[in-house]
């Protein structure tokens, strides 16, 4: 075949691929989540001493997926601003990470032990498959819940806060759960929903992080499916309330963990838009809904979070910089 006419059928090819692409990308919503990120990672290094280990996990998080998305193909298709900002992003992930691990206030080396092993991006960084729940029906927020009730179901069930801390210290420890830890685990019940939901979740993250081969791992698949169909349903009965007390915190970190398993009916345009305007203008996020009590919510944020500068609190900033990036690798990896 003539040279000639082959580099006109790629140039051809390339510009259509670039239409599909424009199509699917939008540039401004793009580089917005990359401005929010950048300014949530400012926010955190210029205040080390008010975030926690939650907000060095959250920002682990977001240097691993950022890592990720420079890694992958596509990013071929983005313009060298964007290149440079990811870039950019990437060095100042890692700035923050460092300097917030050498602020935390740790009680016992059992828990120093476990924030080392938590914040290594690099087990983390794995492959995605893009997917969406497999649901017959849209999740419908519940009619007979009330407010009271929808915050009670936020902390229901469990694993609690310590159960949580001694199922993943046996983890990182052994690379096996506690009988107990595994009871919890596989033997779901509707009773157990919020926070101990998504932590049984985290805990199969955890453990396919680590490579860990437990005596859960051959039912991995079914329970991540299965637990993120309820967070699911737990995140619209959140939103029908108006995300009420710690609502918008428990909001960030369903969003995130199911993102993570490319579960993209919690990574759609509605709930972009709900994570870019929950942030402060400086940056950070507060994670709490209307009509709070202050003192009641310090004593039900994860690890006893910490209100900071702007009335935000650091649980729920770092998780906000975890699912803003994970946000950006989606972007990225589904571009064409």
């Amino acid at each position: 075949m003539d040279v000639k006419l082959i580099f006109l059928i790629f140039l051809y090819i390339y510009s259509i691929t670039h239409q599909v692409i424009s199509a699917k990308f939008d540039t401004n919503k793009f580089e917005r989540k990359m401005l929010a990120l950048m300014k949530v990672l400012k926010y955190s290094i210029e205040r080390p001493e008010q975030m926690n280990m939650d907000t060095t996990f959250g920002v682990t998080f977001a240097q691993a997926n950022i890592q990720a998305a420079l890694r992958h193909k596509n990013v071929i298709y983005l313009d060298a601003y964007q290149k440079d900002v990811l870039e950019n992003l990437l060095e100042l992930s890692e700035d923050t990470r460092n300097l917030l691990h050498t602020y935390e206030k740790l009680p016992n080396k059992n828990v120093q032990e476990l924030s080392f092993q938590l914040n290594r991006p690099e087990i983390w960084i794995k492959p995605i498959v893009w997917k969406k729940l497999d649901l017959t029906d849209k999740p419908l927020p519940n009619p007979d819940l009330t407010v009271d009730e929808t915050v009670e179901s936020m902390f229901r069930g469990h694993p609690q806060e310590a159960e949580s801390d001694y199922c993943f210290i046996n983890l990182v420890n052994h690379c096996e759960f506690p009988n107990e830890c595994r009871d919890l685990i596989v033997h779901n019940d509707n009773a157990t929903t919020g926070y101990p939901l998504t932590h049984r979740l985290l805990m199969i993250q955890l453990m396919n992080a680590l490579e860990c081969e437990t005596k859960i791992t051959q039912f991995t698949p079914y329970l991540v499916y299965e637990f993120c169909s309820l967070i699911l349903q737990d995140l619209v009965n959140l939103e029908a309330m108006e995300f009420p007390h710690v609502g918008k915190d428990l909001a960030l970190e369903q969003i995130f963990l199911c993102g993570l398993e490319g579960y993209l009916d919690f990574l759609n345009e509605h709930y972009e838009q709900l994570l870019l305007d929950w942030q402060h203008p400086s940056g950070c996020y507060s994670g709490i809904g209307h009509s709070v009590n202050y003192n009641w919510a310090k004593t039900r944020v994860r690890r006893s979070g910490g209100f900071t500068d702007f009335g935000c609190v650091n649980h729920a900033t770092g998780l906000g910089a975890a699912a803003l990036a994970l946000f950006i690798r989606k972007d990225i990896e589904l571009m064409v």
